[in-house]
Parts: structure tokens; C-alpha cells; sequence
């Protein structure tokens, strides 16, 4: 069964709210779910209803009263949940982000072939030619960069001399933005305050994600893992 749907939804909350209601290990009564989920009665009963014809809850009757727990079936699609979940490393942090139109200079540094040299060589792919830019939007998600960049190790590009011109390393840390895996950079030679985040990524994150300036964003902030260390795309 898929989740994406109202139906499926419900289900899954439904059972959640079963198992932590001690629904796993013994039935439990209408009038008891009702009064730990604070779901309405009718509704809850609807609910179970649903669940119930899809083979996901079993209904126990005594007497009058109406008990319920989660099948096999049940157990199954919330251990998928979990394992859906679970594909994605759990990130050291999550903040929040809002897009904005930098410098431009992005697009110049990306595009030199040091730097494209050295990224293939260190990431695995070549990023696009521009950085996607975004401003921090609290002062705590800041201390959490901060914090962030002390405890996991970045990979750094090393700089390189290119017509005469000398250009500095790169530290680069692993992130996810809205679920897309991809990079933030930090040069050596950097020209934004601590607010703002320099993010790079084989694809036009932009045009991919269709953000535009004023668009806020989830960033997960991560550590390496063989997921993400080499040849990610």
C-alpha cells in the first residue's frame, strides 16, 4: 500500500496511535483509543472501519464492546514506513533557510576548471556553474552551523593557480536540501557573513526544485557516510 493518499494516511496514524497505545500487545477499546488520541468518537470508529476492511487492524468483540489491535498486515506497512525512513541518514541538525540571489560569483568560480578538476575528483561529479545561496534564518540555526562544522570533518578542495591567478581551498560538508543530497562550501576566501549557506549540487537546484528568492527551505545538515562521501549521483 502506498501513503499517498487520505485513506492510507489516516491508517498510518491510526495504527501509530495503536502501538502507542499498547495496541501491539493487546486490544484496546474504542472509548480508551478515543480518549488517549482525542479523536471523536464517530470519527475514530470510521477509521477503524477503514483499516479494518484493508486487513491492517483486527477487531476483538466482548460483548458489547469493541476492541481493536494491529494485524501482521499492520505491523508490515509501519515496518516499511520505518525502513522508508530509514534510507536517509539521520541528520546532525535541521534548520531552516531563504533562498536569495547572491553575488553572482558563484557561477565565475564554478565554472573555472580548477575548480571543476578538483571537485570531480573529490565529490565525484562537477557542480553546476552557480551556487544556490541561502540566508539562516535564526540566530540558534547559526550556533548549529557552527557547532556543525567543528564536529564533522569536511573534505577540502584544495585551491590552484590558473592564468596567473591564485584560488583558495574549499571546505565542503554533506547536507540535504528538501531531500535533495548535495553540498554546502565554505572557500577559504569567503564573502558572505555566517547567515548564509553556499550550496552546490550536480543539478540546477533552482530549476529542479523550482525556488525562487523568498522561498524557504529545510536543510538537513549531515555527516559522511558512504552514501554521500563519493560518487553520490
Amino acid at each position: 500500500m502506498t501513503i499517498s493518499d487520505r485513506t492510507s494516511q489516516r491508517i498510518v496514524l491510526l495504527l501509530i496511535s495503536l502501538i502507542q497505545s499498547g495496541g501491539r500487545d493487546r486490544p484496546i477499546g474504542l472509548s480508551d483509543l478515543t480518549e488517549f488520541t482525542g479523536i471523536p468518537k464517530p470519527t475514530l470508529a470510521r477509521w477503524l472501519k477503514e483499516a479494518e476492511n484493508g486487513g491492517y487492524v483486527m477487531r476483538i468483540v466482548r460483548g458489547k464492546r469493541h476492541h481493536f489491535m494491529v494485524s501482521v498486515k499492520g505491523l508490515a506497512l509501519l515496518e516499511g514506513v520505518c525502513e522508508l525512513i530509514s534510507l536517509r541518514e539521520k541528520p546532525i541538525d535541521r534548520i531552516a533557510g531563504e533562498v536569495f540571489t547572491g553575488l553572482g560569483e558563484g557561477a565565475y568560480y564554478m565554472s573555472l576548471e580548477g575548480y571543476k578538476r578538483e571537485f570531480l575528483k573529490h565529490l565525484g561529479y562537477e557542480p553546476f556553474k552557480g551556487t544556490l545561496n541561502l540566508r539562516v534564518i535564526s540566530k540558534s540555526a547559526i550556533y548549529n552551523i557552527i557547532k556543525w562544522t567543528e564536529r564533522v570533518k569536511p573534505i577540502v578542495v584544495p585551491g590552484f593557480t590558473e592564468s596567473g591567478r591564485t584560488f583558495g581551498s574549499v571546505r565542503v560538508y554533506p547536507i540535504r536540501l528538501n531531500g535533495e543530497l548535495c553540498h554546502a562550501i565554505f572557500p577559504e576566501r569567503r564573502h558572505y557573513n555566517a547567515d548564509v549557506v553556499e550550496v552546490i549540487s550536480k543539478d540546477n537546484l533552482r530549476g529542479k526544485l523550482n525556488l525562487k528568492d523568498g522561498d524557504i527551505v529545510t536543510i538537513d545538515l549531515l555527516d559522511w557516510t558512504s552514501n554521500n562521501k563519493n560518487n553520490i549521483y
